[in-house]
Order: C-alpha cells, then structure tokens, then sequence
C-alpha cells in the first residue's frame, strides 16, 4: 500500500466517526485537489482484496459525492484530469464490487453517463455487451446493474430527437444480446428450480432485465420488442403468479408477525407491474390483446396477497395497473357492476386495502413524522392506501353515481360497527372516514385544499354527525387515530366547511396543540397553518383570515407551538425534525403582523435560540428554510417603523456574524437575505452600521462565492451595500472579477448583470472609467453565444440603465464608442437588442424594455445625430411592439414578482440550490418605474404613460426622423 492510500485509508477511517466527518471531509478535499490521481486511488482501494469493508463503503461514498460535485461544472466542462481513466476503469470496478457498494457506484456511473454519454464515453455499452454471459450469471448483475444505470435516466427524460437518436443507438447494439439473455435466464430458472443459490442468482438477474425492459421501450416502443411482444409477455405473465418457496415459504405469517424483508420475487412482480402500466398506459394499440389475461392474473394476486408490510408496493403498482385500464374505455366494462366485478373489486380488493394495517401503527407510534408526511405531503404514493384512493379516483370517473351509492353503503355500515363498540371498533370509523374522504373528493386536495367534492355526497352534515362531536371531546379514551382523523377532515375540506364553522373549530385545534400524542399535535399545527393560508379565491391575494380574528390567540398558539419544538432540545436532529410546527409559527406570525407588538421581539429570540440549537446539525432543511422566514416576517413587520431599525440590527446581526464565523454553511444564503433586506430597508438618512459595513470585505472573498446556492444571496448583500454606501469598496477590481466570473457562466450571468447595474448607476463615473472598454467586451462576447435568456437579460440591462442614468442619456453611446469600432452599436441594436426585444414574455421585464428603448432612441440627441437611421428603425420596432402590447397580441405570459410559500412543495436539500426566503423577497431587477403600471384600468397605465411622457412631447421630432408610425391613423394615440 503506498503512502498515499495509507493517508487515504486514515482518512476515510476517521470519516466514518461523525464528530469528525465535517472536518474529514475538508481535508479530503484539499488531498483531491492536490493529488492528480486522486479518483483512481479511491477506484483502486474498492478493488483492493486487503482494504476493510467498511473503508471500502467510505470509499465508495466519497467517489460517488466527488463525481457529483466535481465531474462537470455550471457550463458542463470536466473538472477532473483524469476523466477518460475513470471512464475505462469504472465498469471492471464495479462489477466484482458487493450490492452495497454497486449502489453507491452505479449512481457515480449514471452522473457520469448524463453528461458524458455517448458523445465522450462511446464504447460503454460494446463494453457492457462484450461482459454479458448466458453462462456466468453472477458476474452478469454487476454489468446488468451498470446498464440499467445508464439507461434509467430516460424515463425522466423529455422527448427530444437527441434522445431518441441515444436510444437508437443503444438499441441496435444491446437488443439483441438483451432477448438472448431473457430467454436465457427463464430457461435457466426453470432448470434450477430446487437449486437455491443459483435460483437467488437467476432471479437477481430476471429483476434487473425487467426494469431494463422498461428502460428501452420507456419513451417508444422500439419495433424489435413490438415483434417480440408475445415472446417476452410470454414470460413476464409467467413470472406474476410465480411460486417456489425456496423463494418465498409459505409460511402463514399473522399481520402482527408480519416479516417485512422484501423477498427478489417480490421486487420481480413489482417491476412487472410498472411495465404492464407503462404498456397499457402508453402502448394500448398494440399491448391491448394481451391486456385481459394480466388483468385476471392481477385481480387474482390482489386477492390472495397477504396484509404484509412487504407487498405493499406491489399491491401499490397492481393498483396503478388496473387503473391505467380502467381508464381505458374498451375495457372499462371490466370494472362495472353488471356482472357484480364492482362489488367484488370493493369488498376483496379496496376495502381490505383501505383498512389500517400493523405496519400503519407501528408507524404511527415509532415514526409519527413519517405518519404525517405520507399522509399530508403526497410521500404515501408507495402506499396501499394512496393506490386504493386513486384508483377510485378513476372508477368514479367511469360510473359516479353507482361508486358513490355502493360507497356510502359501506362507510354506514362501519360507521355503525363503530357505535356498537367504540373502542374496539375504532378502526371501523378510521376506514369509514378514509374511504368517505376518497368518494367525496374530487380531483386533488392540493395545498389549497379540496377544490371540488362529489356532487352525491353532503361533506357539511357528515361532519356535523362524525366530525364535529369528535373535535370537541377531550376524552383520553377516544383513540388517537380518531382524532388525526377528524383534524384532517378539516384540513381537507376547509374551503367547503367555511369561515364560520372554522371560527368555532379554532379553539380545539388550539387544544389539540397540548395534546401529548405528537401526531394529533402535528396534524392539529398544520390544519391551522392551513386554515390561515386560506384565501378569498384561488387567484386572490387576500387571506379570509385576518390579524384581528387572531386577537389575543396569536401568542398562546406561538408559545405552544415553541414549546412542542423545544421538547427534545438536547438533540438538534429531533428538535428540527417537524417542520410543520415552524411553518406554523411563520403563518401565525404573517397573519398576526404588526398585532404581535412587543412580543414579535420575543418570537424572534425564541427562533434565534434554536438556530443556535440546530447549527451543530442543521438536519431538516425545510425546518431550518420556515425557522428563517418566521424571522424574515417578525423583522419585516417591524421594520415598517424605522425606528426599530438599531433594535433589529442589534438582535440578528450577531447571530448572523456567529453564523458566518463558524462557516455554518446551511445558513448563509438565509443570513445574508436578511441582511440585505435590513440594508435595503435602512432610510437614506441613517447610516450603515458598523456591524455590517464590517462585513463588505470578507463579502468578496472567493470562498464565499463558490457555493452556487450561496450567489444570489451573496449577489443581493453585495448590491444592497453598493446601493446604501457606494464608496463603501473603493477598490472596485474584486467586484469586477465577480462580475466576469458570473457573466461567463451559462446559468449565473443574471447575478453578473446585477452588480454591473449597480456599480454603473451608483459608482462615480471617474471609478468606472478605466474599467468600461473591457466590461463591455466581456458582455458582447457573451452576446455571440446567441443565448436567447442571456440576449432577454441584457436587452433590459440596457433599458434599466438608461432610464436610471437620467443625468447622462447618451451615457450608451459614449459607452459603445469606447471599443472604437465602426458600426458596433448599430449592429448590437438592429441584430440582438431590437430583433428580440418582441420575444420577451416577462411583461415587467417588457416594460422596462419598452420604455427604456424608446426614452434612448427619442431623448438620446447623440443617438440621433449620428445614427439617424437607427433612430428611425428603432421607433419602428418599439412602437409597433407597444401597439401589439397594448392591443392584447403581445407575450402575455408575466412571470410572478413574488411567490407565496404555500406553493413551495420542495426544499429538500441544502446548498444544492438557492432557497429564496419568500417573506422578504426582492425581485432581482430592479424596477424604474414602479408608478406605470400594466393594469389597463391603472390612472398610471403603461400606454397612457408611452403617450404622455415619451410620444406627444416628441411628435416634431418623429415627423422630423419620417417614421413608418408617423403615418399611422393612430397618430401617436396608443389605446387599448
């Protein structure tokens, strides 16, 4: 072993302990940058025969998070020397590797792939054909495993002919060899029947052919599987209804011994289902003779299958395949009840499906924030009461009144086996409200709630007579289960229950906030945060709730709400893990707003305190994003008082300083948000404070831009601290190699043009000078790219600096004359600015556009006198881009100013992408002319402000240029 693997081994030892992996980590990233051979070493160490089991699992983890951070950059440029090395090594690599290490390298292999195949690694799949073996079926997994690797990402993937020329390609040189092996291993399976080993192994290998199978016909299917269909349903349809117990005993296992351990016959039967949806969704025309005969087999399965947590994906991915053919209308009948299929799908299939299981309360009792999130969150998809629910979605959608009516027959009978026996038959009322909640539902409950119900069904008198009797009890003998149960009613049916029945709820939610059952008190926090998103119309900005129906409740529901968080405070992860009960303590916060009064202060230090707690381990990324916007709306509710300006920066600043000094890498994008806003919001007659103004050189610092999530919150400070103090850099050079860094990349130019705004429009023009030639020659050559977004962006960097450069108009002219070369800025503007300025579809990006164009072309006397011609062809461009504007023809398409989180469905993971805090969001151009507004009925409209201020005060000098308009019936009246 040489030096270098032994560091490496003591490095990955020590990386397995927690308390140093931060520090590890660091370390092994300055080995890798300065040791050339670095992922070959690694390669290396997981073939080496002597390295340890789990230095080996270090190993792999530390290959697969170096490619995915440093195979390609932003631009899709490798970052590595030795990539065609790694390329050639990989496959032998992993194939001899354990299934526990072939995981964490098959996913370095598909990052590499997406970016690298085929155009760089060509001979990958000949590699894999030349490996594959009828004979040798062990060794065959680890090639099978790479493949489907490969070719998974497809299933994601758009429809492009680049792509289908990929597939293409793979096909012609892997179908073959892939039908041969099929057939191969059934006949083999066949063979060794009573043969365990090989039988484990043969079946492995079936597993993986079958989700390969759906890999290749995944976009199309390909005219070789299309002849071969009977042969390979064949035997797919063979391997449904498959049984050995040397595979899967059958030992008659109770609910409550359930053994969980998901046998390979199982993941088979799964991966069967998802390709039977895929065909029958998809490929109906031709899959369509074969579809009754995996219908029957199915139904049958569903019927037998055991109530074991390890079928329950399989139970999950039959239900989505007889949905797809349910859906389908020639085979719909199938499911009707003429011939009693109906009731028998419900009784047999449905119901049993529906009822709670052991599995669910062990969940409920050992991971209740689990509980919560399938259930809320969508992340049930895997679950057979999910499946169950959308498959009736589509069986309604056949035969509403007949489901509805065999339905509510059965949610009566449970709901009277309950009142014979409550506390037995608890489970009966648990199955009656889920299933009513599945037949009255229309379409989704979405993050507003239930849109629609059935129109068979009454959801306010079921809740009067099973809902509302429950939320009012606070007997302990009312099982938990039933009071989730009846908190969730709510949450879904808010919009229908009404403001006025909710007004009553209110204070027993507020009860259940004391609850000690965690999840009766989560479900309790997020029906209220619920409740307060609640808004006029789905279109309307205006919440029903408002501050004053919060009067004299915000606080108690605030100091319940911290002390359900700070029950487990000696345990960072425990306590950051429910980050329902945070986003409920943001929403009370938004509603309440200036009615918090003195206590927004103490919120506010509650929130800090368990920041504190957390950064040591920030787990919960979505806690920690609603912990940073319950601080961002405190600070923006009193920040409306500019006197609570010093108060404010005495209390965030040093927890951010705090922050940013122990390099808490979770946090920063968060802390600089809020304290660009703070700047931004610091009147012009106070000056910047110390405790910030410390922080504008270190800013600057490369490190703290190389985390792309961290650009524009960094981006945001460093124009907030120009726009507040723009002598505050007096050497501007470092921010101009921020700016090239930025401008140069494909993805992050955006934040390149915001600091070269704001150093151009606050920056004395002497400071500029020096740099202007070469700023400028940076940005065209960026232009020849022909990126239209980046064309879009600098079309209104244009039109943002002249409109706030008002003092200097022709400062654009002056700007282009600096390169000296004849015909540069009558080419950009006739070429990129005005032959795109019709393609922007942001209407407030437009406007600026629009109106900073043609104040330059009709105010600009330089412009005028030396580029007549551009004059005139500019005002024929920009006018008629108006008068499309105005007349309805132009984009309409307006990107939102802000969004609201209850739209935000993921943040999920740090650093990997910017997490804008909502609360305090800025847009990130910055807008001149916030008084013309692009409402019609507006006193201030767009076209009335075009008319008043830009063409009747210039119509002598649009006669004078002779402009194709100047002719037009409308003589200069742009109406609507």
């Amino acid at each position: 072993m040489s030096d270098l693997e032994r560091i490496l081994v003591n490095l990955l030892s020590q990386s397995l302990n927690p308390q140093f992996a931060k520090t590890v980590e660091g370390q092994l990233d300055q080995l890798q940058a300065t040791t050339p051979n670095y992922p070959i070493v690694l390669l290396s160490l997981l073939s080496s025969p002597s390295a340890a089991n789990d230095i080996k699992l270090a190993a792999a983890i530390t290959f697969k998070n170096l490619v995915k951070k440093k195979w390609i950059d932003i631009d899709g440029r490798h970052l590595l020397a030795d990539v065609d090395l790694i390329r050639s090594n990989i496959i032998d690599c992993m194939v001899q590797l354990p299934p526990i290490l072939k995981s964490q390298v098959g996913e370095a292999i598909s990052i590499i792939a997406e970016s690298d195949f085929p155009e760089f690694w060509p001979n990958l799949i000949p590699e894999l054909v030349n490996k594959l073996s009828v004979v040798e079926f062990d060794k065959n997994l680890g090639v099978l495993t790479v493949a489907h690797e490969v070719f998974k990402r497809w299933r994601v993937l758009p429809r492009s002919d680049e792509l289908f020329l990929e597939i293409l390609k793979v096909l012609s040189e892997f179908q073959d060899v892939f039908m041969k092996l099929f057939i191969a291993v059934d006949e083999q399976i066949d063979l060794n029947r009573n043969n365990s080993d090989i039988l484990k192994v043969l079946f492995e290998n079936m597993h993986l052919l079958i989700e390969i199978y759906y890999d290749l016909n995944c976009q199309d299917i390909p005219e070789f599987f299309e002849e071969h269909m009977e042969q390979g349903f064949g035997i797919i349809l063979k391997y449904l209804n498959y049984q050995n117990e040397i595979l899967e005993p059958l030992v008659d296992l109770d609910e409550d011994e359930d053994d969980s351990e998901i046998t390979i016959l199982i993941k088979c039967r799964c991966s069967i289902q998802e390709l039977l949806y895929l065909y029958s969704s998809k490929y109906c025309d031709v899959f369509g003779s074969l579809i009754g005969k995996f219908v029957e087999t199915t139904w049958d399965l569903l019927s037998t299958m055991k109530p074991l947590s390890k079928n329950d994906l399989l139970v999950c991915n039959s239900m989505e395949f007889l949905s797809s053919v349910a859906r389908i209308n020639d085979f719909a009948s199938i499911f009707n009840n003429e011939n009693g299929h109906l009731n028998l799908l419900l009784e047999k299939i449905i119901l049993p499906n529906l009822m709670l299981h052991q599995s669910d309360l062990e969940l409920f009792e050992d991971d209740p924030i689990e509980f919560v999130r399938r259930d809320l969150e969508g992340s049930d998809i895997d679950t057979r009461r999910r499946a169950c629910t959308d498959f009736l979605k589509v069986l309604k959608r056949k035969n509403l009144v007949e489901v509805t009516q065999i339905s509510i027959s059965h949610v009566n009978n449970f709901l009277n086996l309950y009142k014979q026996n409550p506390a037995q038959n608890w489970k009966y009322k648990d199955l009656a409200i889920y299933f009513y909640l599945a037949i009255a539902v229309e379409g989704q409950v979405t993050a507003f709630g239930c849109v629609e119900t059935n129109s068979y069904v009454d959801v306010i008198e079921f809740f009067k007579e099973n809902i509302a009797g429950d939320l009012s009890k606070f007997d302990s003998k009312v099982n938990p289960i039933i009071l989730v149960d009846a908190i969730k009613y709510i949450y879904v049916f808010r919009n229908q229950v009404g403001k006025d029945n909710i007004k009553t709820i209110l204070p027993f939610l507020a009860t259940f906030l004391t609850n000690d059952n965690y999840v009766v008190y989560t479900y309790a926090a997020v029906t209220l945060e619920r409740i307060l998103s609640m808004r006029e119309s789905r279109t309307s900005t205006k919440f029903i709730f408002e501050k004053q129906d919060l009067a004299g409740a915000a606080e108690p529901l605030i100091t319940n709400l911290f002390k359900l968080i700070l029950k487990d405070s000696s345990k960072p992860e425990k306590l950051a893990e429910n980050e329902f009960l945070m986003k409920s303590i943001y929403k009370i916060c938004s509603i309440a707003q200036d009615s918090l009064g003195d206590f927004s202060n103490v919120v506010m230090k509650e929130l800090i305190q368990i920041l504190n707690l957390i950064k040591s381990n920030p787990s919960n990324p979505r806690f920690t994003h609603y912990t940073f916007e319950a601080i961002g709306i405190n600070v923006k509710n009193q920040i409306v008082d500019s006197n609570n300006i010093g108060k404010i920066i005495e209390l965030i600043t040093p927890m951010i300083l705090n922050f940013l000094a122990d390099d808490i890498t979770e946090f920063i994008p968060y802390s600089f948000q809020l304290l660009s806003f703070v700047v931004e919001n610091i009147p012009s007659s106070i000056p910047l404070s110390s405790e910030i103004s410390q922080l504008s050189m270190p800013l600057l610092t490369p490190s703290v831009w190389e985390l792309r999530g961290n650009i524009p919150a960094t981006t945001r400070f460093l124009v907030s601290l120009i726009n507040k103090q723009p002598d505050i850099y007096s050497d501007i050079q470092p921010i101009l190699g921020l700016f090239q860094k930025l401008i140069s990349s494909k993805k992050l130019f955006y934040h390149g043009f915001e600091i070269l705004e704001a150093l151009l429009t606050k920056k004395r023009s002497v400071e500029m000078e020096p740099f202007l030639k070469s700023i400028l020659g940076l940005v065209l050559g960026r232009l020849q790219n022909k990126d239209l977004i980046f064309i879009k962006r600098f079309i209104v960097f244009i039109a943002n600096i002249v409109l706030s450069k008002t003092d200097d108009i022709n400062f654009i002219v002056k700007w282009f004359e600096t390169l000296q070369q004849e015909g540069v800025l009558v080419g950009v503007f006739n070429n990129i600015v005005l032959a795109n300025v019709d393609k922007m579809n942001n209407l407030f990006e437009k406007k600026i556009a629009l109106v900073g164009l043609l104040t330059f072309i009709l105010k600009s006397n330089l412009l005028l006198n030396k580029y007549p011609e551009l004059v005139k062809n500019g005002l024929d461009v920009l006018l008629d881009c108006i008068v499309k504007q105005t007349k309805g023809n132009g984009s309409q398409a307006a990107a939102q100013s802000t969004v609201d989180l209850d739209t935000i469905e993921e943040i999920s993971t740090f650093g990997s992408s910017y997490s804008k805090l909502i609360t305090i969001s800025k847009n990130s151009i910055e807008d001149p002319l916030p008084f013309v507004s692009l409402e019609s009925n507006n006193t201030n409209n767009f076209s009335q402000f075009i008319n008043s201020e830009l063409l009747q005060p210039n119509i002598a000098l649009l006669k004078q240029i002779g402009s194709t308009f100047s002719n037009n019936e409308m003589q200069y009246q742009i109406v609507l």
